[in-house]
């Protein structure tokens, strides 16, 4: 039986996801669970996840970028495949490498010790 590849969705880096954060263009969802959530985030990021996404996906904003964000893109990359196969979503994008990536690049986090 051939191993298939996963789906191909669009990529943002770290700091051009940043960027459109900081200009109010998009909005992040992270895709992981409370207890991962919990203990470290993106900074300006939203907890939806995966595991409720049925509870969630049609209350996204159409207007704006939808960042989707886990751990290290795997989760993300699928909820972005469903978003735009599923829903015909054209806005959102998968952040590249997810939080290992944005925290490797210094960008805002928020950890329990913070």
């Amino acid at each position: 039986m051939a191993r298939s590849d996963p789906p191909t969705v669009p990529l943002i880096s770290p700091l051009a996801a940043h960027q459109l954060l900081e200009s109010a263009e998009a909005i992040m969802i992270d895709v992981r669970e409370t207890d991962e959530w919990d203990e470290v985030r993106c900074i300006g990021s939203e907890l939806r996840p995966k595991s409720s996404f049925a509870d969630w996906c049609d209350t996204l904003p159409k207007d704006k970028t939808i960042i989707v964000q886990c751990r290290t893109g795997g989760r993300s990359g699928q909820i972005v495949h469903a978003l735009m196969h599923d829903l015909g979503m054209d806005n959102a994008v998968n952040l590249e490498g997810g939080l290992v990536a944005w925290i490797d690049n210094a960008l805002p986090i928020f950890t329990q010790s913070t």
